[in-house]
């Protein structure tokens, strides 16, 4: 007879030798099974498990997985083949969502993503730029603007015009150049 282990999820481990107890023999655990020979070396990720009594091999997946619905990883501690709601393939992060066989890329998700960020950002510009164009028309306004402040004036509002417009700019959002702002140099 052959002795093997069983852990908590049912996995044989072994064969195992138990001690003889003086006066008493053998002592068989609770958590162990005997077999009338010994198992073979089980396939490349797969365990032997006990099932009905009988020994059979079934594929073994414990370890970290990633919820199909989230990406979400998780300790799973069962032996046997996975449901639907898991997969051993890792989430490559945001965007991605589980296609039944593989994460795949969610172009659009994306780009929406970006876009907001885009505008987002071409808002915080628009807000810089009007800080630097209202003393500059105060400026005009009142007849007192020089003609360095008359031309950053104007490069400050075409900036503003070109980051208003960047939405029909080529590649946007997700590949496009930025306007350059009107030089250090310039008040």
């Amino acid at each position: 007879m052959t002795n093997y282990l069983i852990d908590n999820a049912g996995v044989l481990t072994g064969p195992i030798e138990f001690p003889v107890v003086p006066g008493l023999g053998v002592e068989i655990p609770s958590n162990a099974v005997r077999l009338t020979r010994p198992l073979g070396p089980a396939k490349p990720g797969h365990v032997w498990v006990m099932v009905d009594g009988l020994p059979e091999e079934r594929v073994d997946h414990r370890g970290i997985l990633y919820r199909t619905d989230t990406g979400k990883s998780l300790l799973w501690r069962e032996v046997g083949e996975l449901p639907d709601t898991v997969t051993i393939k890792a989430w490559p992060g945001p965007h991605h969502h589980w296609t039944g066989e593989d994460w795949k890329l969610d172009q659009s998700d994306l780009a929406e993503k970006k876009r907001s960020e885009v505008l987002r950002e071409r808002d915080a510009l628009m807000q810089h730029a009007q800080l630097r164009i209202a003393p500059l028309q105060y400026a005009e306004q009142l007849q007192l603007i020089t003609p360095d402040e008359q031309t950053a004036l104007m490069g400050w509002m075409r900036y503003c015009v070109e980051l208003n417009r960047i939405e029909q700019s080529t590649g946007f959002p997700i590949s496009m150049e930025w306007p350059v702002p009107p030089t250090a140099g310039t008040p």
